[in-house]
């Protein structure tokens, strides 16, 4: 039986809702339509090959006017009339739900079901973070499902006071089932890593590091710029003891955009590490970029889940993260991934140094994180595949129908 769903969110722009959402709306069985703010034109290629319905509404996107949103959800929803709405993102979110309550109860829609995935940043404080959880406080008790990418994040929010533990179920992200082949023609990952180095000016012979996500906030990354100050004093007293060659380099790839981009170019000059950084803007390479690289960190200080751990892992990277958020459950602890604390420097600088200068240590992690990222889950599928992430939603979309 065909479902029709609607997934609500404020903008497709290559982040991890959108890519969710692309993946789940596609999937077979159901006849998924996106309703969204805006559509970045860097990533319409995706939005097409999709291969589901994209209705832009006016006001949705997080610039435009809410009550227009409103407006344009509720119509559409009373023509559509589907079976499910997916929210994804708090503004999204909050939007779409308001707008199903009041179909559902005022304007004869009562069979619809609501889901809701926040996508949201952990340990958040503040005035406007209080008055988020207090609207999905309330709002969780029209929500059928309220989805988690990770444990971390259910487990807050049921601290929180953010629905019940019946509702909630966590999906974590899914990646392409041949992500890692992309990986296995040595001939090809070689050209591969000497091209892209190349275009980012990065030496042939350095070692290193690659940053995938947001220039924003939260992630960590003010640390990761100090931390990589303390790496290269140390390095430098390694290289004058003899310790390492002269010659050694190290560099650190940053890909991505966000606000705070100019603030970590100045951080960088002043800690002397502008010449190891490259900000490489962002990038839909996923699996060329990573071929440049020899280890992957994740320094945010509560993400709920990030995708780049989970692709480093398949393609055979070292991975070092902080023990915040979700990060940890991506990961097999000193397996596949080296365990920094989280918004701690030195913590930081300990795990890079011990990655750089050892490149058996690398190796070692990047085998087993493969090798971990191989096996297949109860269902036959490679762990964190995108077929089990579309299994999962689907499941959860039978489950609320038939509540």
């Amino acid at each position: 039986m065909r479902q029709m769903i609607v997934y609500a969110i404020d903008e497709i722009d290559g982040g991890e809702p959108g890519r969710s959402v692309l993946l789940v709306a596609g999937g077979p069985g159901r006849d998924g339509v996106i309703l969204c703010g805006a559509v970045s034109p860097r990533v319409r290629a995706e939005v097409d090959a999709a291969g589901c319905a994209v209705t832009v509404v006016s006001g949705l996107s997080a610039r435009a006017n809410a009550c227009a949103a409103l407006r344009g959800i509720y119509g559409f929803l009373r023509q559509a009339r589907p079976d499910i709405v997916h929210a994804h993102g708090f503004r999204a979110g909050l939007l779409a739900r308001f707008a199903v309550i009041a179909w559902k109860y005022f304007g004869g829609g009562r069979r619809v079901k609501l889901v809701y995935t926040p996508h949201g940043a952990l340990g958040r404080v503040g005035a406007r973070r209080a008055a988020e959880t207090f609207a999905d406080r309330v709002l969780a008790h029209f929500s059928d499902a309220l989805v988690a990418l990770s444990r971390a994040e259910k487990n807050e929010n049921l601290r929180a006071g953010i629905g019940c533990a019946g509702q909630w179920v966590v999906i974590p992200p899914g990646i392409k089932e041949n992500f890692a082949q992309e990986f296995a023609d040595y001939e090809k990952f070689e050209a591969n890593r000497a091209g892209v180095r190349k275009e980012l000016a990065v030496p042939a012979d350095a070692v290193v590091l690659l940053y995938c996500g947001k220039l924003v906030a939260g992630r960590g990354l003010d640390t990761l710029v100090t931390a990589l100050a303390v790496v290269k004093k140390r390095v430098g007293g390694m290289c004058g003891q003899g310790e390492l060659d002269p010659e050694f380099k190290v560099r650190l790839v940053m890909a991505g955009e966000g606000p705070d981009e100019r603030a970590l170019e100045l951080l960088a000059e002043r800690h002397g590490v502008a010449d190891w950084i490259v900000f490489a803007g962002w990038r839909n390479d996923a699996a060329g970029l990573m071929s440049a690289c020899d280890a992957l960190v994740q320094p945010s200080r509560g993400e709920p889940a990030a995708r780049a751990v989970i692709e480093a892992q398949a393609a055979g990277l070292a991975v070092i993260c902080a023990d915040a958020g979700g990060l940890t459950e991506y990961v097999e602890p000193e397996r596949t991934a080296l365990i920094a604390q989280a918004g701690s420097a030195e913590s930081l600088a300990g795990a890079l140094l011990s990655i750089i200068i050892d490149p058996g240590l690398r190796a070692n992690l990047g085998m087993a994180g493969r090798e971990w990222m191989a096996e297949p889950d109860t269902n036959g599928f490679t762990r964190f595949s995108e077929n089990a992430f579309m299994l999962r939603h689907q499941q959860l979309y039978d489950f609320v129908r038939g509540q």
